[in-house]
């Protein structure tokens, strides 16, 4: 050879893709091909019975998301015989060949061979039916760009329908060619390894080109292809992999296929390939194959049995972790695990989430406490402007807990089996000094497939090969008990796992984030409810509860939840929430209804008993249908009389009145024709000015918040000359993720919405008062009122916007005067601190970000709280506070949040702290309303005023009551919420004789004493602790 490297190299490429490949299918062979198209998908039963036409190669086939049945028959010629056969299919789409009534297996852009026969028999007959989806892997865009084809009627064409002899010497010989091909590339310059490979390619391809065949082709490639990894590689554990986006680019029903797709390849390959290992998670993807495909999902079953399959992943669906509540991730686990545990019969410790943006500091506790004691993502690594510095590490979260963590060094969780990637990750591995081993996620992934077979070729040849780590399939559960064994002295990230990217998630579908937030509380208020009726456990709803809950999970995956999905993902959203919703509010209503026969309210006139699903008491406005004349006063439980009010919704008339009802109880309320008691709180109205008893609002001339003043502590609210509640109007055109991300230049093209449209005084008391104000800007519409209720020390801006605008992001500041260098943020079962400087790069990149019912800033005594009922982007810089309200991208749904919105955000001064504040606690009344049950007069055991739990500890909060998963018990779910320690009694009118602390699981880990219904246990900072009740 001579020593002209870089025109061999062009050479071998030649060789490999222009002599070799054309030789593995030989002979090819047409097959008859008839089809019959359908606009939606149908079973394979219904299509074997349907009229077919004929139809050749090249026929053109469409629209996007239609379906096309190809029939394919044929022969096996005689020239086959003895011979391996495949079919060459290619519909140029994702497709599935049916073997029989069970899928067989997928056909896309990566795989387009379908095995016949080992071993052929002349003349015997072929007949598939190929079920082509009018769709690309990626849907019908790519990712997210617009490709064209939904504007063309048949965009598909069926470009192949062969019977082809397999020719495995060449394919041997192929995979030899190209693994070493594809090391000597990796390997840098001066090392030997890539010259003696040079040479030893040149002379397979001298040989090969000569026409010494194959085999002896092979031989000169033996020696490489033998020599043993080096003794100081990394072990890297490979597992075969699909991530399949539960939706994204294409709607539900197309996952549903993809799965079969997906899983009948992977047991397909495992016939083929004896060392091939695959792990899929995602519960909800069995469950789909289950329901749809249920002979796919025994021999699942059976694989997984054999040692082949791994279910992984522990979450229902692999959720978002920022903006799905505590309650929510826990469910996740729960019935993640639950659902393998029930199926498989054994029980997963690993999260998988390699494509989730971001990670909440809560979910190391509720993993520990679910019995998961592993976490895998490689997301972090698509950072924007910092480095995460670890691989392996022991995650903190916010209690203190912490969790074996690993992040894979390839950055992919769809990776190739290339010599190149295994290179590239053995070298990125950050704790290769203290841990030898890492985790390789192989396979095309996304819109699913899966590994091929050139993968499972390169895995066999790979696995103990100088240049290359030592490379071994195995699952994922027995690299991280290994991994954990043998690492040694690693190092703590504490707090929440931030991408540094897609903070416009927090924003797109805002209607999506509304009703998540919405159907999330709806279900913890059907549980408790349901819980406390009279006859719980065997009238408790648990089927009705178990569907709505897998609802809302499913909507929590990391791409729906996001906002980053195309329209059909949203309209199929709304009709799921509107079954929640549907179904939650009957739940609610049956219980309320139930409880309320049961109190006396023998004496009232027009009962009306007022119900607080809350760990705390709670004050607020209720509101019910007027029809006739209004009541003039309410009567409370002590007998005292206020004032109600006449109010309007659009054309409905309703009375509003302030109610209290205590934590987890109800309050009796009467109406009453008699004038309200002397010296009742009332609120003050003028079109430029709100008052009642503790805060004076003004405003300007253009509608703005010119001045807060706080009546009790004698203070101005807001920075000197500085306004609040103003629309602030941006720009937003993040450079390559349209729906996923805002980028920090957006703040440099801002403008105050200043436009006044409209303002009036709406509701002059006694008991609210509202100025209502409109703005109209480029074509959109912002109605607001800016309500205040007697007694109140908080202030809401009840928000409807006509949003019609494209690429905008619409803020609303609130410039405070108060000095904090930290702002603090809900998250799920706590909080967080965050800067409000941007010192670091670390501090910069943090421009926006998460939080859920409220985000605080204080100072010494004073602080100030922004709160919200559906919104989940901030930010804090200095001392605004800012609340992002509406994006406008355009991809991948052109209409994303056009049209009409409805939401609350509220200003809520206090003094102290937020934990003297009580911050938590009026996040909490603002998202949860009290409910309002006219009821007639009647005799009952129950009093005017009752609670049917309480805490005693003014940290703790009950987030849970519901009946157990398992058995007629109750479980309850607590957590600090203000990172201190100490001890709570819980008391409880419901008959509990036994009391025991137990896991997210709900299974006993201790018993508890119960005496006289009250249970005492001590709590420690942000810990979630669950009891189970007998």
């Amino acid at each position: 050879m001579l020593k002209h490297p870089q025109l061999t190299a062009q050479r071998l490429e030649r060789c490999l893709n222009n002599e070799i490949r054309p030789h593995i299918y030989q002979d090819l062979t047409p097959l008859e091909v008839a089809v019959f198209q359908c606009p939606d998908p149908i079973p394979y039963a219904e299509a074997i019975r349907q009229e077919y036409r004929s139809v050749s190669v090249g026929f053109r086939w469409g629209p996007v998301w239609s379906t096309a049945w190809f029939r394919l028959r044929g022969a096996i010629p005689e020239a086959f015989a003895g011979h391996e056969v495949v079919a060459l299919i290619d519909t140029s789409s994702e497709a599935l060949v049916w073997d029989g009534d069970c899928p067989g297996q997928g056909l896309d852009a990566n795989r387009s061979d379908y095995l016949l026969a080992e071993s052929a028999v002349a003349g015997q007959p072929v007949e598939l039916y190929v079920e082509a989806a009018g769709n690309h892997l990626f849907g019908i865009s790519a990712m997210g760009q617009t490709s064209g084809l939904a504007r063309v009627p048949e965009p598909f064409e069926l470009r192949q329908a062969h019977l082809a002899r397999f020719d495995r010497a060449h394919w041997n010989l192929f995979n030899d060619f190209r693994v070493l091909l594809d090391l000597m590339k990796a390997l840098p310059e001066g090392d030997p390894r890539k010259a003696q490979l040079l040479y030893d390619l040149n002379e397979c391809a001298n040989r090969y080109l000569t026409g010494q065949g194959p085999k002896a082709a092979r031989e000169a490639l033996a020696q490489a292809l033998s020599l043993p990894a080096r003794a100081s590689s990394t072990r890297a554990s490979a597992i075969g992999h699909a991530h399949i986006d539960v939706a994204w680019l294409w709607p539900l029903r197309e996952t549903v296929r993809k799965c079969a797709r997906t899983f009948s390849t992977a047991l397909r390959y495992m016939e083929r390939y004896p060392n091939y290992k695959f792990g899929q998670s995602q519960p909800q993807l069995y469950a789909f194959t289950k329901e749809h495909y249920p002979k796919l999902y025994a021999r699942i079953k059976e694989a997984v049995a054999a040692g082949r399959w791994e279910p992984v992943g522990a979450m229902w669906v692999e959720a978002d972790c920022n903006l799905s509540s505590g309650e929510s991730l826990v469910r996740q686990v729960v019935h993640g695990k639950r659902f393998f545990m029930d199926e498989f019969g054994f029980e997963t410790d690993v999260l998988y989430l390699p494509d989730v943006f971001g990670y909440s500091a809560a979910l190391p506790q509720i993993l520990r406490k679910a019995r998961v004691p592993y976490f895998m993502t490689q997301k972090i690594s698509w950072n924007q402007f910092n480095q995460f510095p670890h691989h392996t590490f022991l995650w903190q979260g916010i209690d203190g807990t912490r969790v074996f963590s690993h992040f894979l060094p390839a950055n992919s969780y769809n990776s190739v089996y290339t010599a190149e990637e295994l290179r590239r990750a053995e070298a990125n591995f950050k704790e290769a000094d203290r841990a030898r081993s890492w985790l390789y996620l192989f396979g095309y992934g996304d819109g699913g497939g899966g590994p091929t077979k050139e993968m499972l070729e390169a895995a066999e040849r790979v696995k103990n090969l100088d240049g290359v780590p030592r490379v071994e399939q195995e699952f994922a559960r027995d690299f991280f008990r290994r991994a954990e064994a043998e690492a040694k002295d690693l190092p703590v990230w504490a707090g929440e796992l931030y991408l540094e990217l897609h903070r416009g998630t927090y924003t797109t579908q805002a209607h999506n984030k509304r009703m998540n937030r919405r159907c999330e509380l709806l279900l913890r208020d059907a549980e408790f409810f349901a819980s406390i009726r009279p006859n719980a456990m065997p009238s408790y709803p648990a089927e009705t509860l178990d569907r709505c809950w897998k609802l809302v999970l499913l909507n929590q995956f990391h791409d729906v939840l996001p906002g980053s999905s195309i329209g059909w993902v949203y309209e199929d959203s709304r009709e799921q929430y509107a079954e929640v919703e549907r179904e939650g509010e009957r739940i609610v209503a049956s219980a309320l209804a139930s409880l309320c026969e049961r109190i006396d309210t023998a004496g009232c006139r027009q009962p009306v008993v007022v119900w607080n699903s809350l760990s705390r008491a709670h004050r607020g406005a209720v509101m019910l249908p007027l029809q006739g004349s209004a009541p003039r006063s309410v009567r409370d439980p002590r007998g005292v009389r206020h004032p109600v009010q006449e109010t309007t919704v659009g054309s409905e008339r309703y009375l509003l009145f302030i109610a209290e009802a205590p934590e987890h109880g109800y309050a009796l309320y009467d109406l009453s024709e008699e004038a309200p008691d002397a010296g009742y709180e009332r609120v003050h109205v003028t079109e430029r000015s709100l008052e009642n008893e503790l805060l004076r609002i003004e405003l300007d001339e253009h509608g703005m918040i010119a001045r807060v003043f706080d009546k009790r502590r004698g203070r101005e609210v807001l920075a000197p000359g500085a306004k609040a509640n103003v629309l602030q109007l941006f720009d937003d055109r993040p450079n390559n993720w349209d729906a996923w991300d805002i980028d920090a230049f957006y703040a440099e093209t801002g403008r105050d919405v200043t436009e006044l449209s409209e303002i009036r005084v709406v509701e002059s008391g006694p008991v609210r008062g509202a100025i209502e104000i409109v703005r109209r800007f480029g074509d959109s519409e912002v109605r607001q009122r800016v309500q205040l209720l007697a007694g109140s020390g908080r202030v809401d801006f009840v928000t409807e916007a006509e949003w019609h605008e494209a690429h905008k992001l619409l803020k609303v500041a609130f410039p405070v005067d108060l000095n904090a260098s930290r702002a603090t943020f809900e998250i799920q079962y706590g909080h967080v601190e965050r800067p409000t400087h941007r010192n670091t790069s670390w501090d910069l990149a943090r421009f926006e970000v998460v939080a859920h019912k409220w985000v605080d800033l204080s100072e010494g005594d004073y602080g100030v709280a922004l709160l919200n009922d559906c919104k989940y982007g901030h930010d804090v810089l200095g001392n605004t506070l800012r609340l992002s309200l509406l994006r406008a991208p355009k991809n991948p749904d052109p209409n994303a949040d056009m049209g009409h919105h409805r939401f609350t955000y509220s200003l809520y001064p206090h003094a102290g702290d937020l934990r003297h504040g009580e911050v938590v606690a009026e996040g909490y009344r603002l998202n949860v309303p009290l409910r309002a049950v006219p009821v007639k007069p009647r005799s009952g055991e129950l009093p005017a005023e009752c609670s049917f739990f309480t805490v005693d500890n003014p940290n703790v909060f009950v987030e849970v009551v519901k009946r157990a998963e398992r058995e007629d018990a109750w479980v309850v779910r607590l957590y600090e919420a203000h990172n201190t320690r100490g001890s709570v009694s819980l008391s409880t009118r419901l008959p509990v004789e036994h009391a025991y602390l137990a896991d997210l699981m709900e299974d006993p880990i201790e018993e508890v004493p119960v005496s006289d219904g009250t249970i005492r246990i001590d709590i420690k900072p942000f810990e979630i602790v669950t009891l189970l009740l007998r």
